[in-house]
């Protein structure tokens, strides 16, 4: 890694050493999947290594996904993010710089559609 600089081709690139992500998930069984474990545990090392800092913010038991949305939204509001970024307790992905090339994308929102499973 080169000084904290992600890239893409040639058309992304990003200094991650200043960004602040606090990591939201509603965890409605207080479980973690093993694939998103996995997921977020290899993106969140990589990003480490570009010079980013996380938090983790997490609410187990509400039935109500908006309403646990919410509060956590607000916990990390807290903690003095520069980013947000919300994950469901069963998603997975397998690209390692997926958060990291959303962060560089520098768009004040992005979504991104999990697959079904």
């Amino acid at each position: 890694m080169d000084g904290g600089t992600v890239g893409h081709g040639a058309r992304l690139t990003a200094d991650l050493s200043r960004v602040r992500l606090a990591v939201c998930m509603p965890l409605s069984s207080g479980k973690i999947d093993v694939a998103l474990d996995e997921s977020l545990c290899n993106s969140l090392e990589l990003c480490a290594r570009y010079g980013m800092t996380f938090t983790k913010h997490t609410l187990v038991g509400s039935s109500l996904v908006g309403f646990a949305r919410e509060q956590l939204a607000q916990s990390a509001l807290r903690s003095n993010p520069t980013h947000i970024l919300m994950v469901d307790d069963d998603m997975a992905w397998d690209d390692a710089e997926l958060i990291a090339r959303l962060i560089a994308a520098d768009h004040d929102l992005t979504g991104v559609a999990g697959v079904r499973k």
